[in-house]
This record gives structure tokens, sequence and C-alpha cells, in this order.
């Protein structure tokens, strides 16, 4: 039989039993706190899901922030949210709020405070804000409670801030938000990041597509309003496009998209040899790599129809074939103007010829019986010593006349010259070249002229020496031909200067002089400068001729009364050098 316990036993068991039902009553309370969070988390993540699933069907960026804000509101049972979303790349800074009542300027400010919070914590973080925090931000101290998480993503180039509060008004009103909420929150939050870079991937995927396309039409419009035939097949050889004028003028490629060219082919026993053709080029095109040009001869209603084609292959970056462009454009209308232009200058060419040795022949034909004219004249003064007066004005007369239209047979013949043979370079001293020519015509009137030249540089240049000896003897000739009957000292006075690129000849004289108005005209054929003048007006008409035909200028300075300048540019050939 068992002895009874003393009474400080007793009292020991009972204070082992009461502590044994103290912890069980705390394991007790435990469990049902953890029951109640767990019922509570079970709560917010059933709300989480159901969140995720609305936002799953939102199509805009403006609903699924304002979805957010207000599930944030619920999903943590808090008084007020608030989303603050920036990215240049969609040109969006905007917030979002749920539970807030405030003016546009205030929503304002509350807006650059939190923008100023996101740079003063750590970013992709979750802070919990107390009455002491928030105090310290005037346009925050109305709440008791908050939490905060901030997002950057530099590669997808936007900011994400998220924030919720409860007011010290209605703190009563909810459960104090502390670091338990941090786990849920940035659940929360990484959640909706997610979401935003799968939405914001699809709209840049969207807008890309909707670039693309708006490309697509406008160069689908400009192809369409071309004038030339286009087509354009893949590397394969289908059909990828056909513009609206190959369609009207080749009805064979309608309906023809993603056909290949050789199924085109097969729909007309007429076309088999336009399309092998076809097939050809673009094949040495391929193999060329480069742009291949043909024409077509083709009947349209029983007319010819002339047909430029262009195949051009298309590489891209890794030198892959991607796609084969051709363009057909019809030149029949160039090709007939061609023809007809090409007729008409071998006519041209077959009457200037004619017209050329017309005159050439002619000339030498008038020049012969002037000659015989002339020796007999001078005959006439040599033999008869005893003319009269009357009679010997008579034939001086009839020889100025004979020299004059003789002067003008030569004048023809050099303009004829000019104009029918090619320019041939030789090695032209000028010094004694203008010399003679003055020996030839000082006595060609009854006063002295003085003539004096300039030589700046070698007086050796490459150039025609033909042509050259014709301008000079005209101008010089000129000069001395209307020298001025005002002054006792004539004088006619050549410069010449060699530069490095250059040649410059000036005749300048102290002559007569040409007006202004006469000026503007001396250059043009059979024009005659002065009411003196005893020439055919096709001097300066034929150097201004062959100085073109030489690649210079001639250009004129006058002064009625006081004299003229006639200047001579020359370009300078290598070989001058």
């Amino acid at each position: 039989m068992q002895s009874e316990k003393s009474y400080e036993e007793l009292l020991d068991s009972y204070r082992k039993l009461q502590f044994r039902i103290t912890r069980f009553s705390a394991i007790e309370q435990e469990l049902i706190n953890t029951r109640d969070r767990l019922d509570y988390e079970l709560v917010m993540y059933k709300r989480l899901n159901d969140f995720n699933a609305r936002a799953l069907k939102t199509e805009s960026l403006e609903d699924l922030l304002q979805l957010s804000v207000e599930s944030l509101v619920d999903v943590l049972e808090i008084e007020c949210a608030t989303i603050v979303f920036n990215s240049e790349a969609f040109q969006t800074n905007t917030i979002v709020t749920e539970g807030l009542r405030l003016t546009e300027k205030n929503l304002d400010e509350f807006k650059t405070c939190l923008e100023n919070i996101s740079h003063e914590f750590k970013p992709n973080t979750s802070y919990v804000f107390n009455t002491k925090l928030l105090d310290n931000k005037p346009e925050l101290n109305q709440f008791d409670s908050g939490l905060f998480f901030n997002f950057v993503d530099d590669e997808k180039d936007f900011s994400v801030s998220f924030s919720g509060f409860i007011s010290k008004v209605n703190a009563p009103l909810y459960n104090q938000i502390s670091d338990r909420y941090k786990t849920i929150f940035s659940v929360f939050v990484q959640q909706t990041i997610a979401l935003l870079f799968n939405l914001l991937s699809k709209l840049k995927v969207e807008n890309l597509n909707a670039q693309v396309n708006s490309v697509r039409q406008f160069y689908e419009s400009v192809l369409n309003h071309s004038p030339a035939k286009i087509l354009v097949l893949d590397a394969d050889y289908k059909v990828m496009f056909t513009n609206e004028r190959l369609l009207e003028k080749e009805p064979i490629w309608k309906d023809c998209v993603n056909q290949s060219i050789y199924d085109v082919a097969q729909k007309s026993e007429l076309a088999k040899n336009h399309f092998n053709q076809l097939i050809k080029h673009i094949e040495d095109s391929i193999t060329k790599k480069g742009l291949v040009k043909f024409e077509e001869l083709t009947m349209q209603i029983d007319t010819p129809q002339f047909i430029l084609r262009n195949i051009l292959p298309y590489y891209n970056s890794n030198q892959q074939l991607e796609h084969i462009i051709i363009t057909g454009v019809n030149i029949t209308d160039l090709k007939l103007s061609q023809q007809s232009v090409l007729k008409k200058n071998e006519e041209l060419k077959k009457i200037n010829s004619e017209l050329d040795n017309f005159v050439y022949s002619v000339s030498h034909d008038l020049r012969s019986p002037l000659l015989s004219l002339k020796g007999i004249l001078m005959l006439i003064f040599e033999i008869d010593k005893n003319l009269s007066p009357e009679t010997e004005e008579y034939l001086e007369m009839a020889e100025t006349s004979v020299n004059r239209l003789d002067g003008t047979i030569q004048e023809i013949l050099e303009y004829s010259r000019n104009a029918r043979l090619k320019v041939k370079p030789s090695w032209v001293d000028l010094k004694p070249m203008v010399h003679a020519i003055f020996d030839d015509i000082k006595f060609s009137t009854n006063t002295t002229v003085a003539f004096k030249t300039t030589f700046n540089g070698s007086s050796r240049i490459l150039s025609d020496h033909a042509r050259i000896n014709t301008v000079l003897k005209n101008l010089i000739g000129n000069a001395v031909k209307y020298k001025s009957n005002n002054t006792d000292s004539p004088f006619v006075h050549l410069e010449f200067e060699n530069t490095e690129n250059q040649i410059f000849i000036k005749v300048i004289d102290n002559g007569e002089g040409i007006s202004d108005e006469a000026q503007k005209r001396v250059f043009e054929m059979f024009y005659r400068g002065t009411k003196n003048s005893i020439g055919t007006g096709l001097g300066l008409y034929i150097c201004k001729e062959i100085i073109d035909k030489l690649n210079g200028n001639l250009s004129l300075e006058s002064k009625l009364d006081q004299g003229t300048t006639v200047t001579v540019v020359l370009p300078k050939t290598l070989e001058n050098e």
C-alpha cells in the first residue's frame, strides 16, 4: 500500500501541474495565433491570386496601375495606397491613388515627396515607416504608419514605387502596420512588377508592330503610286509583294503572293519563255551579287513595247539573300524618241558636213578670182605710171573693195575651220608670233602706231597654233584699225602673264573705243561696234568661238574716245608647267 504524501510533496506536485497547465495554455495560444495568422495570410494570398487573375486581363498600363493600387488596399487591409510610375520610353510620369482625398496641387506635392523618398532609400527593398519618420515629412505627417517599396529597372527604362498608409485619425480602426506586413507587401510588389514587365513587353511589341505596319503601309503606298512595275521575291523565289502598276499591266501576277515564280509561269504557255528569261537574269544578279539590267520587247495590241527591267538581290548583314527586287519601266516613248534623235543627229551631221564643205568650197572658189583681180590691179599700178588722178582713185577704191571681200572670205574660212577641226595642241611661242602679226599689219594705216609687249613668265604655251594666231591677228588688227584720230601717239600694248594655273593675254589700245551699249553685242555675229567700222562684224565673234573651244574666256572693257582692253584667259594644262 502506497504511503500518503506529505503536504510539501503535494504542494510541489500542484505547482508542477500548474506550470504544465500554464505552458499548455501558452502553446495553445501560440497555436491559435499561428492559425489566425495563417488564416489571415491565406486570405491575403487568395486576394493576391484574385488580383493576379484580374490583372492578367488588363490591356492598358492605366488599367493595370489602377487595379494594382486598389488591390494593394484590399490585400493588406490598409486605409490608402499610391503607385508612382515613370518611363521615358512610354512618355509616362503619373501617380495613381486609392483612399486618398487630395486636391490636384496637394497630389503633385505628395507625388514629389514620394519621388524624393525614392532617392533616399535603397531600391528593391520593403520599408515600414513609423510615426516618427512620417512626422518629418510635411506631406506625410497625417499618417500613423506606412509601407514603401521602390523599383528601378534601367534596362527596361522604367521605375515604380509602391506605398501604403494608415492615417492617425483612423489608426484605431486598422491593425498597425508592422514588420509582419513586409512579407506579403513584398510578394504583392514583386507580383505587380512581374505583371508590369509582361504588359510593358507586350505594349512594346504592339508599338513596334504598329510602327512596322505604318512603315509598311507608307512604302506600299509609295510603291503603288510608282510608275514602275515592282515585284519582290524571297530567297526561294516566292512572291512577297506586287504593286498595283504590275497587276494592272501584267494580270498574270494577280493572287500570286506566297506562290513560287515557277508556279506563276505555269499559268500561261505564252509566258513560259518570258519567265525563263526572267529567271536566268535573276540567277545572274545573284551570282554577281549586284544589279542586272536588261530590255524586253513585248507586243501589246500589235504595238511593240520596250520594257527596262532592273533586278537587284538584297542581302542582310550576314550576307544572306533575303529578297529579290524586280522593277520594270515602260521606255517605249523614250526608245522611239531616242531612235528619232539618233536619226535626226545623223541627218544633222550630214547637213553640217555638206554645209561646211560647201562654205569651204565656195570660199576657195571665190578667192581665186579675187586674187587674180588683186594681181591685175597691182600690175596696172606697176606698169602704167601715168594714170590720171581720177583713174588712180577708182582703182584704189576697187583694190580696197577686193581686199575687204578677201578679208571676209578668210574670216568665213576661219570660222568654218574652227567649227570643223579638232583642237591640235602644240608648243607655241607667243613672242615671235605677236611681233610677226604686228609687222604684217603696221603698214595698213598711214599713221605710225607704237607697238609694245610685256611678257611675265615663259612665252611658250601649249595650245592650238592656228587658232591662237587667228585670235591675236584679229585683236591686234582691230586695235590698229580703229586707232583714234584725236591722238598724236596711238599705241597697242600686249601684256602676257604665265601664272601657275592660267594664262592671261591683254591687248590694250588708246583707240576710239566702244560705247557701253555696243559693248553688250560686240561678240555677236555680223555686229559692228562703231560707225567707222569697215569690217564684216565676224572678227570678235570668231575670236569668242575659238576661245570657247579652247575652254577659255574672252572679255572686253572699253571707254568711248579713250581706248579698249581685250582680255583672253586660257586654262593651263599640266604640260604647260
